[in-house]
């Protein structure tokens, strides 16, 4: 298994485990805290989808949507655009 692949699966493992945090303070009326672990949940999730396609990934925020875009180009350029 690729570094790579290791580096996805790690990445998307903490999201699913960020996403039952989220969901864990929702259930206890932290909205705050829900809303903190649910955007960590989906940052991470890009991440592993990034570093699934061999693309190394450091850093947050609005570069990682760039990242992204490069990446994913052909297969979701049409959405992307709408947005």
């Amino acid at each position: 298994m690729s570094l790579f692949r290791e580096f996805a699966r790690s990445y998307l493992r903490e999201a699913w485990r960020d996403l039952k945090r989220a969901e864990d303070m929702l259930k206890l009326y932290d909205y705050p805290a829900s809303i903190f672990f649910s955007q960590q949940c989906v940052e991470k999730a890009v991440k592993a989808m990034l570093e699934a396609k061999a693309e190394y990934v450091y850093n947050c925020g609005p570069r990682l949507t760039g990242y992204f875009l490069k990446a994913f180009q052909d297969r979701w350029r049409e959405e992307f655009t709408k947005i």
